[in-house]
């Protein structure tokens, strides 16, 4: 049997916080995971798992990544003074 990774029973009181947690080797690589206990959610009469397993993706990973910055505005002054957008005509184009 090959050995691949580890995993910690979890000691909260919370009964939304994870089972167990650890790091498994997979393909070379090392995954965090995390193990959610199921029996709270199991169905009568439904053969759904004990436990699931998700990766535990390091927190800054979820977040969505910074916005570009905006093109600076054209300054106010050329909007008071007409100056700014002189290329709209009220025309129609036939």
């Amino acid at each position: 049997m090959e050995y691949i990774g580890n995993l910690w029973k979890k000691q909260s009181e919370n009964p939304k916080a994870p089972f167990a947690s650890g790091v498994v080797k997979f393909m070379g690589r090392e995954l965090r995971i995390t193990v959610w206990d199921n029996s709270r959610r199991k169905r009568e009469g439904k053969k759904d798992p004990d436990f699931s397993i998700t990766l535990d993706e390091p927190r800054d990973q979820g977040k969505p990544p910074p916005a570009k910055p905006q093109p600076p505005c054209k300054p106010e002054s050329e909007y008071a003074s007409g100056t700014a957008g002189n290329d709209f005509t009220d025309d129609i184009p036939f």
